[in-house]
């Protein structure tokens, strides 16, 4: 049995925000809203202005750590759609299947007034299956009664661009305050370095108001407070850093920040061309490797740090020496629980996309028959 708790239902109090009538003044026509942000950005306090806006009748749920267990978050979802629709009892596999629980709420919501759901803060269930199910059900199915607000740091598991819904997408750039609603906000004061440095990002203006000599300072703490549980505090603030700095546009820390893969798109690249070095001249490849390993290492950034350990796993067994290639595979399978030995053998596999990556336990299996054999082992 699922407890219930019902501040997780409660909408936002937006009493003592600043109105923004511009944020609200999108397109018409659009039924989906997805507000995509770094902590701070003011993605909530958003939401709660659309949903006053909007008016009727609404649902808003609020996930927190315990929603990384599905019928945790379904339970929820569901005790907030009986508070709305009065009466409605559906098949009782709903309260343990997301997946299920959206079939049933996109089949009655046609027969119901118009509802608004909106689900904030959906990066605490980054990774679960079960989110990318329930999404997929709810933005291809939803009927026109049903228009649905999504806020997230880190980007959706479904493509919202393939939603019948009709998209409106706001991103930290969109949030950042212009210099005349800071003025309507903070009143005169010197926070024109703070506007120019940061691009108008609330957390930051909001440091700046409470500690004007230390702002900086401050933004980075509550940076680091508020970072995706999968991002090491030293990367988040070599971020901060960067974009405090003007080495970082506000989208650009935005986007680093929501994929938790700070400056990592070159290192990604070096990463699979060390992979594929493995095939001509693994010595090389292997010194590659190990260079990448302390460059992402000193960066503190876990989602290379499984990858690269198994590129250099990779290379000693390619290379025979099968005592250094398990003990990398045991850092790479530390490092990343997500890593799994494709094929048989520790080949790097990536399944469309460089972060989608699947992991099955047996790998010492893989290559110990070869190290009794002494045979040299080529996937």
């Amino acid at each position: 049995m699922v407890r219930i708790f019902r501040s997780k239902l409660m909408p936002p109090a937006i009493g003592g925000y600043l109105a923004r009538p511009r944020l609200l003044a999108g397109d018409p026509g659009a039924r989906l809203l997805v507000v995509q942000a770094p902590g701070g950005a003011g993605k909530t306090a958003l939401l709660g202005q659309w949903m006053e806006a909007r008016g009727g009748s609404h649902l808003y749920y609020e996930l927190d750590e315990q929603d990384r267990d599905g019928t945790v978050f379904a339970a929820h979802v569901l005790a907030g759609l009986r508070d709305v629709w009065e009466g409605w009892n559906p098949a009782g596999a709903c309260a343990a299947n997301p997946a299920e629980l959206a079939v049933e709420l996109v089949s009655e919501a046609g027969a119901r007034p118009a509802l608004t759901l909106v689900l904030d803060r959906l990066e605490q269930a980054f990774g679960q299956p079960y989110l990318a199910d329930f999404l997929a059900v709810l933005l291809r199915y939803a009927p026109p009664t049903l228009t649905v607000g999504l806020a997230t740091r880190a980007p959706l598991p479904v493509d919202p661009e393939s939603s019948r819904l009709g998209l409106r997408r706001v991103l930290a750039t969109d949030l950042a305050f212009t210099r005349e609603e800071v003025a309507a906000l903070l009143g005169p004061g010197s926070w024109d370095e703070c506007l120019a440095t940061s691009g108008g990002l609330p957390m930051a203006l909001r440091a700046w108001q409470q500690a004007p000599a230390g702002w900086r300072t401050a933004v980075a703490a509550r940076s680091v407070a508020a970072m995706p549980p999968h991002m090491s505090p030293d990367a988040m603030r070599a971020l901060v850093e960067e974009w405090l700095g003007k080495k970082l546009s506000l989208e650009s820390f935005a986007h680093q920040v929501s994929c938790a893969q700070p400056g990592a798109d070159r290192l990604w690249h070096e990463v699979e061309e060390a992979r594929k070095a493995n095939a001509s001249d693994p010595r090389a490849a292997l010194a590659r490797a190990k260079a990448l390993w302390d460059s992402v290492r000193g960066r503190g950034d876990q989602a290379l740090t499984g990858p690269v350990a198994l590129v250099v796993g990779e290379s000693h067994c390619i290379l025979g020496e099968y005592g250094d290639a398990m003990e990398w595979f045991r850092r790479a399978f530390e490092a990343d629980p997500q890593l799994e030995l494709y094929s048989g053998h520790s080949m790097v596999h990536l399944r469309g996309t460089r972060d989608i990556w699947t992991r099955r336990k047996p790998w010492l299996a893989a290559v110990w028959p070869h190290a009794q054999s002494g045979a040299t082992f080529r996937p």
